[in-house]
């Protein structure tokens, strides 16, 4: 069986960095009161209340649906890593890793294209300035591995998106919080020119109660990035980044070192690709990943936690990865 795709495919393998590229998929203005988690903009790293080091190992188990049959059964894993470190009052220091690996059981492979490893690494710096402002520069690596079946592929191709983040987070009163930032991404590949555009992030969040005895934290956050194309030259294939809009919710509560969370991020981006076999005409390319937390986090030693995520994917297919992490580190 084979499924027509269009130029759009080439773009399909963001999807797994985007299911499972760590947890806490809302930490834009505020760091989530899991201390472990990775952020999103480096200046919410500066409010964290505590020094962290740990790592993290995930299984995962999915399969892909094409006009009511399977065609794919994933099954992955994968680890991170994280630290951060409170220089004083003033710097903060966060660094995180992770690396995945996924086997996929098939008759053959589909037109288009599957991710097979995912690696990843952030660092990012803060500064705060009068307990109300913190100022975040952060770089990341991206790179994928994928199997490419189009345009006259047949092979195992990597992609690689490098990004600069400056960011800013404000407090406001005692309770509130706004901030924002941009992701300037250029994106390289063994198989398509080279392509770069910008996420444009921005957020407000509520945050209330003492880490010595209960919190509550709400945060809204929303990104955007236009649809930035490369035309093909030199050998290479031409490069779509679509057009997307990621919102992303999360609430969290904290009683007594008990932190219980819940997080969404949902992807939607503008595609213009029809039903091979229904005819039906396809818009929208929406990704939605949720996870529940149930941590334990004191103010000074061991952390345990247990995150439970599940992330949906519906295009001309549809996909459902179902995951559990163990995550395991120290505060101090």
């Amino acid at each position: 069986m084979k499924i027509k795709t269009s130029c759009f495919a080439l773009t399909q393998a963001l999807f797994w960095i985007a299911c499972f590229a760590g947890s806490g998929y809302a930490q834009v203005v505020t760091p989530s009161l899991d201390p472990t988690a990775p952020i999103v903009l480096p200046a919410a790293a500066g409010w964290k209340q505590m020094s962290t080091i740990g790592v993290s190992s995930f299984e995962r188990t999915g399969s892909r649906d094409f006009n009511g049959s399977s065609v794919y059964e994933f099954q992955g894993t994968g680890y991170s890593g994280h630290f951060n470190f409170m220089m004083g009052e003033k710097l903060a220091v966060d660094a995180y890793a992770y690396g995945d690996s996924m086997t996929i059981s098939k008759d053959t492979y589909l037109n288009g294209r599957v991710n097979l490893e995912t690696n990843e690494a952030r660092l990012s710096l803060t500064l705060s300035h009068e307990e109300f402002t913190i100022f975040g520069l952060g770089v990341q690596t991206i790179t994928t591995k994928d199997h490419i079946l189009e345009l006259g592929l047949d092979s195992d191709e990597t992609t690689t998106l490098n990004k600069t983040i400056p960011s800013l987070s404000l407090k406001i009163g005692d309770y509130f919080y706004l901030g924002g930032g941009m992701e300037r991404i250029k994106e390289s590949s063994s198989f398509m020119v080279g392509n770069s555009w910008a996420n444009l992030v921005a957020g407000v969040a509520l945050q209330m109660g003492s880490p010595e005895s209960s919190m509550f934290r709400f945060e809204y956050s929303q990104s955007n990035s236009p649809k930035s194309v490369s035309s093909a030259k030199g050998g290479k294939k031409e490069s779509v980044h679509l057009a997307e809009t990621i919102s992303r919710i999360n609430a969290e509560l904290k009683v007594k070192g008990l932190v219980l969370s819940i997080s969404i991020k949902d992807r939607k981006r503008k595609v213009n690709l029809i039903h091979p076999v229904t005819g039906d005409k396809v818009e929208v390319d929406q990704t939605i990943n949720s996870q529940l937390g149930v941590l334990l986090v004191p103010q000074e030693g061991a952390i345990l936690g247990f995150i439970f995520h599940t992330d949906t994917r519906k295009e001309l297919f549809e996909d459902k990865v179902e995951g559990f992490e163990i995550k395991l580190s120290y505060a101090f």
